[in-house]
This record gives structure tokens, sequence and C-alpha cells, in this order.
């Protein structure tokens, strides 16, 4: 694919960032080791960390690590994982700390991100309301793959509204990589940037 061609454009900071999230979307484990050995970027290290223990279902670890994030930097990059950081400290028995963090989520980060939000009405128990909201939302191949992982979700894992949710996000994806695909037999090579950015798409 696109992204073997790329992946030795550059080394800026930007841009290792933006590798992030296709290899997490493709569940490429040992690659987001490599990329962030290679990496002078702590905020980017605690993003790929954080992903490979949520991949592993270690709650514990992933309270330990999250309880040495200070930089707002990390925060912002790590939007995605808040849920599951709240819901690990849950499982974990430190339910007074999971419900600070879903305040905090909510105050801070919900208003601008409506599938945190969903995420947040199936923590609390609305799961009407979540999914719901799930309805409305595209998400990317990185939170479609994230959804697999993250466990939000797994109250509602068996309910046919958040497996229909799944399988219209992912058909959109498969369309979208078709007409990359058919660009690249056309002969367009985007530049790395464009590429990238296209995959952030979370």
């Amino acid at each position: 694919f696109l992204y073997e061609k790329l992946e030795q454009s550059t080394t800026s900071p930007e841009i290792s960032r933006l590798k992030f999230y296709p290899l997490a979307a493709g569940g490429r484990l040992d690659q987001l080791n490599e990329l962030a050995e290679k990496s002078d970027d702590k905020a980017l290290q605690d993003l790929i960390m954080t992903h490979l223990l949520t991949s592993k279902t270690d709650y514990k670890g992933i309270e330990r690590h999250f309880s040495n994030v200070k930089s707002a930097d990390d925060w912002g990059l790590l939007d995605q994982y808040l849920m599951i950081y709240a819901t690990a400290l849950r499982k974990n028995g430190n339910e007074k700390d999971a419900e600070q963090l879903a305040i905090k989520v909510r105050e801070e980060f919900a208003h601008s991100d409506a599938y945190l939000r969903a995420q947040l009405l199936v923590y609390s128990g609305r799961i009407d309301e979540g999914l719901a909201l799930l309805e409305s939302i595209d998400i990317g191949s990185f939170n479609l793959t994230l959804c697999s992982i993250n466990p939000v979700f797994d109250k509602v894992r068996k309910d046919p509204r958040f497996n229909h949710f799944l399988e219209r996000n992912r058909n959109r994806i498969i369309d979208r990589r078709e007409r990359i695909l058919q660009l690249e037999n056309g002969g367009y090579l985007p530049r790395p940037e464009d590429y990238f950015k296209f995959n952030a798409d979370i």
C-alpha cells in the first residue's frame, strides 16, 4: 500500500505523529514500537505506549502510564484514549478517580467531539442515548480499530445498533481506500503530508 512508499520520506515530528494513525488502524504493533524507538517526541511515545497497553487490555498498565502524563501536548494527543483511561480506573476499583476524569472529559474535551460524547453516554449507562448519537457519527479507520479494543463499548458489543455503526463506517472506509488505489493505479502519488493527513482522519 501507499504507506510503504512514503514511510521513509520524512522524519519531521509532524509526519511522525501522523504516521501513528495508519499503523494503529492496521494493528501494526511492531512498527508502532519501532516508530516510538526512533522518535524523540515524548508525547508521541506516550500515545504509542497507551495504544499498546490498550491492545493488551493491561488496565493496571494504562493507569500507571496515565499517572505520569503531565503535559498539555500529551493530553491533547491522548484525547481518544481518555474514556479508555476512565474505564481502566473503574475496572481497577478507582471509581472516584474514574468519575473525576469523566467530568474532565465532559467539561474540557467532549463539547467539540461528538464521538467522545457518545462514549461518555455509554460509560454513564445512558446506552440508548449513546447509540443514537453514534448513528450520526462518521469515524475514520483509526477510531474504527480503536472501537475493537475500547473497553467503554464492551457493554454494547452485541447490540445491533452498535454493530450497524461499525459496519456503516467500515464500508465507508473501504470505499475511500478503493478511491486511493484508483489514484495510485493512475500514477498519482501525493505528497507525504497529504497522504498522512488524509489517513489521520480519525
